[in-house]
């Protein structure tokens, strides 16, 4: 029951703390329209492979694992959220074509996943009774973190058509 509080200050934080229009989702699209995109061009879209296997990835994990594998991945998804809004709301801020509403996904996340991380590390407290229960989450945080990983190796791909390893040399 503790878990389960903490992971709904998350879901009602993600939900706007009871407000429609602060729905993250909604911000998101606010900034797609900003830039251009239309909902049926976010829906017509194909995402490229490693973007799909990282879903594919949290989906079996928040649907088929055990609830503290889930909840390790749920850790990872806001702790490796809440460190790139810290990149992400100044390079936007660069661009002058954007007002403050626009970016309000970006620059409410920067506190917000910090929260998120939070809650989500006092449900780990509260719920990982034993060493094998924090192996099964970090299990889960680990598998996240590397989907995630690729997901960004993927986008960088995308970004300079080159591997993100090969401008290490």
């Amino acid at each position: 029951m503790e878990m389960r509080t903490e992971l709904a200050k998350t879901l009602y934080s993600e939900l706007g703390s009871g407000s429609p229009d602060r729905v993250h989702i909604r911000q998101l699209e606010r900034f797609a329209s900003s830039i251009g995109l239309q909902p049926r061009d976010l829906q017509g879209t194909v995402p490229i492979p490693e973007v799909t296997t990282y879903l594919d990835t949290l989906r079996r994990l928040f649907l088929h694992s055990g609830h503290l594998t889930a909840l390790g991945a749920a850790l990872a998804v806001e702790t490796t959220a809440a460190s790139e809004f810290r990149y992400f709301v100044p390079g936007l801020e660069q661009y002058a074509q954007f007002d403050p509403g626009e970016l309000e996904f970006f620059t409410l996340h920067l506190a917000e996943e910090q929260h998120h991380g939070n809650w989500l590390v006092e449900a780990v407290r509260k719920t990982a009774r034993s060493e094998d229960d924090l192996h099964r989450v970090a299990a889960g945080a680990r598998e996240t973190a590397d989907a995630w990983s690729e997901f960004w190796a993927g986008m960088y791909r995308m970004v300079f058509d080159a591997n993100p390893a090969d401008s290490l040399d």
